[in-house]
């Protein structure tokens, strides 16, 4: 594919998976990751990350640590929240206290900060035990604990796309920088770094991709070689999908070479 077409399709994907949810800042200095983690999971999947940092502040100016939040009783957490005027502030409540409660059931403190300097591998290991984080979780660790500014290319970068067909498959990290290159830099660099690699992780997984739920579908040639015609059209019509030209270019060559063969095999019965 030319490079002018990755670029276009590439655009037209991160449209497609563009959410304010992938919007979140890099972490302030001093910020620590007990803090950060916190912040994500009352953000949740299709939250403000705003708002959800400025829930983070409210708990930490109204208690003397976050083990209080921890043990503290569930109105009295509620409450803090109302007063600073955060929405969803029994959902967000109750996410922060349980997350708390999950660290330190894991490891019998709340200290996190280890995983600035721990390999991704390690880090993904805490957030699975921990179980209740988005999937921006993991890529965001990553990208706070980066060293520079230059982003990160991951498994998750080169599996999703490879299987929409802009990089080969297999490709080196050259390749998919080249391509990623044409988003930009900065806050926007990230967000769609971010939307790519939760995409990757909660849709396009290494052995089980959830195809008949992406929202990519439609442009994934992997996904309609490992479908097949009648799966494929099928979940783009739950999808709300069209099928695509080269789709349907296939499936009207397929037809006419079935009329052609049929034709043949009635010419030579009645000869």
């Amino acid at each position: 594919m030319p490079q002018a077409a990755e670029s276009a399709a590439l655009r037209k994907i991160l449209r497609r998976l563009g959410r304010d949810t992938f919007k979140i800042p890099a972490r302030p200095p001093g910020m620590p990751v007990l803090e950060r983690l916190l912040a994500l999971v009352m953000q949740g999947e299709d939250g403000s990350y705003a708002q959800a940092d400025k829930a983070v502040k409210a708990l930490r100016a109204a208690y003397a640590n976050w083990n209080e939040v921890r043990v503290a009783r569930r109105f009295e957490v509620v409450d803090v929240l109302r007063r600073k005027h955060i929405g969803m502030a029994e959902v967000r409540a109750d996410r922060a206290q349980e997350l708390l409660r999950r660290v330190f059931g894991l490891q019998n403190h709340l200290d996190l900060d280890w995983m600035d300097d721990c390999t991704s591998e390690r880090r993904e290991r805490t957030l699975v035990a921990l179980q209740m984080l988005p999937p921006v979780t993991g890529p965001v660790l990553d990208l706070d604990a980066r060293e520079g500014e230059e982003l990160p290319v991951t498994t998750d970068h080169k599996r999703l796309l490879s299987r929409l067909g802009l990089v080969p498959a297999c490709p080196k990290e050259e390749d998919v920088r080249r391509l990623l290159g044409v988003v930009g830099s900065g806050e926007k660099a990230v967000a769609a770094d971010l939307a790519l690699r939760a995409h990757a992780r909660a849709v396009c997984e290494s052995k089980h991709p959830h195809c008949r739920r992406c929202p990519l579908l439609d442009l994934c040639p992997h996904g309609r070689k490992q479908m097949g015609k009648a799966s494929f059209e099928a979940a783009l019509a739950e999808l709300g999908l069209k099928t695509p030209p080269a789709a349907r270019k296939s499936s009207r060559k397929a037809s006419g070479a079935r009329k052609t063969t049929r034709r043949k095999s009635t010419a030579r019965k009645s000869g």
